[in-house]
């Protein structure tokens, strides 16, 4: 089991949960890091890493939160996958 976690967990973050494509079965706009705030009437876009939040934006419309998501992903996510594909 600690075998598994430290192959999961590099620098504070779980590799296979920043991978993961999918929203969960709970999300009702189908993307990650995407919810609508009725009270707002707007999408907001989010995304966490090493335990911190960060909060992209409201949104008039789920394309552009999708955009400012995917973009953050870009950003966030894709020089830690880069760094531990190589020590695979």
């Amino acid at each position: 089991m600690i075998q598994l976690h430290s192959r999961q967990c590099k620098d504070g973050t779980n590799i296979d949960i920043i991978q993961k494509k999918k929203a969960n079965k709970n999300n009702k706009t189908g993307i990650r890091g995407v919810c609508y705030i009725t009270a707002k009437n707007k999408y907001k876009a989010y995304i966490y890493l090493n335990k911190k939040y960060y909060f992209l934006g409201y949104f008039d419309n789920l394309e552009e939160a999708k955009q400012a998501r995917k973009e953050a992903e870009e950003e966030y996510y894709k020089p830690i996958l880069n760094k531990y594909k190589k020590l695979d």
